[in-house]
């Protein structure tokens, strides 16, 4: 085989041609895929050309652009975008015009006069004289200031109130208030003549009684007068003589009432026996009346106890074992018992008192398994006070803590 500077003539041929023919089979693929879409007859369907093709083309395009010089500037980007403008407005236009009816002018009718134009001209008109009127009228036309439904609501309450009267009149009014005249007058008659009786009785006491010498107010007086001076000689005289026998019983109640005396707790409330001895009403704490000592004394001297027993959870938080509310009383506590005999584990016993309305610790006794313990406390006060357990470590299951608690005075 023939070789080309040492090489296969044939390979080096081919490594030359085939990329160029490959790119010729490649353009001439897209060609055909064009010239497929064109008609069988592309020249039957293009007719003859009036030159050649280039010159017909040529004058079309000399047309095309007399039509522009037609047509003028487009008012957007192009004729196309002027074109779906002008689309647009038309689908709005005929979006309304779809509401109107199949035969508008059936509807709207003949016009009265030339035309439809001439009619709402004429109806505008009308319109204006009408305006003129009511701009005079209150408020300009509005009438706010007339009454509103409120107030005709109102004055229909009122008038259903007055006919509710005038429904219990008489079917003749008329006559009945003649009727009430009547029976006035008639009345009038009466009394006229009982008071003209008893002017005439005035008038004939006064005949009895006389003429006053000065008048009958100072008549009255000069014989109250007389009256009074009759007893002692004067009023004063009297009155001096009442005053005297006061001051002799007040004397005598003194002598009494020195004699009566006994001394009391308080000199200041030593001036009556009811100060000393008291009365039932009396309270403790109420005074130094014998009754309210023997009260407050009877109950310093009551004591109450509480025998019970708590059930202490299983854990450790601390729980009331006792609490007192004295409503404000006086008492003594004094070394209160707590058992933990069914205590398995060590623990805390506390006392609190209530001071200033928080509770406060006063005491606080570490407790072991199976131990009864006396608290050290001995107080009086009239505070609340409880007593408290905890538990060092849980039980397991809960656990009954008797105790005993006495209190004097509450």
């Amino acid at each position: 085989m023939a070789t080309v500077f040492g090489k296969s003539s044939e390979a080096y041929l081919k490594s030359k041609v085939e990329p160029t023919v490959n790119t010729i089979k490649a353009q001439t693929s897209e060609i055909k895929t064009k010239t497929d879409k064109l008609p069988v007859d592309t020249a039957a369907i293009l007719g003859t050309p009036f030159v050649d093709i280039s010159s017909d083309i040529g004058a079309v395009a000399g047309g095309v652009g007399g039509i522009d010089a037609k047509l003028g500037a487009p008012v957007n980007a192009n004729i196309s975008a002027d074109i779906a403008n002008v689309k647009s407005d038309t689908g709005d236009i005929k979006t309304k015009t779809d509401k109107l009816p199949a035969d508008t002018a059936a509807l709207l009718g003949t016009p009265v006069g030339a035309d439809l134009a001439t009619d709402i001209a004429g109806a505008k008109a009308s319109a204006d004289g009408v305006k003129s009127v009511t701009d005079n009228l209150p408020d300009g036309g509005a009438l706010t200031s007339l009454a509103q439904g409120s107030d005709l609501t109102a004055a229909q309450a009122d008038i259903t109130a007055i006919k509710a009267i005038t429904d219990n009149c008489p079917p003749n009014t008329g006559a009945a208030f003649v009727s009430v005249e009547n029976a006035v007058s008639n009345a009038h008659s009466t009394t006229d003549g009982k008071v003209d009786s008893v002017k005439a009785v005035v008038d004939s006491t006064e005949s009895k009684i006389g003429t006053p010498s000065v008048d009958l107010i100072t008549d009255i007086g000069g014989g109250f007068t007389a009256v009074m001076n009759s007893v002692g000689g004067t009023l004063e005289s009297d009155v001096a003589a009442v005053q005297s026998d006061v001051t002799t019983i007040d004397g005598t109640v003194n002598t009494i009432k020195s004699n009566q005396d006994v001394p009391s707790q308080n000199s200041a409330n030593n001036s009556h026996i009811s100060d000393v001895v008291g009365n039932k009403t009396d309270t403790p704490e109420g005074g130094d009346s014998l009754v309210s000592i023997g009260k407050t004394t009877a109950a310093r001297v009551s004591m109450s106890v509480a025998d019970d027993k708590i059930s202490y959870p299983n854990g450790t938080t601390e729980e009331t074992v006792y609490e007192i509310t004295p409503s404000g009383a006086k008492y003594r506590l004094k070394a209160p018992r707590v058992d933990c005999i069914n205590c398995t584990q060590s623990g805390t016993l506390r006392v609190y008192e209530k001071i200033n309305g928080v509770y406060r610790s006063v005491l606080s006794q570490s407790t072991s398994a199976g131990e009864v313990y006396i608290l050290a406390v001995d107080f009086v006060t009239d505070n609340d006070v409880k007593i408290t357990y905890q538990a060092d470590v849980g039980e397991g299951v809960s656990r009954d803590i008797p105790y005993v608690v006495g209190t004097i005075g509450n």
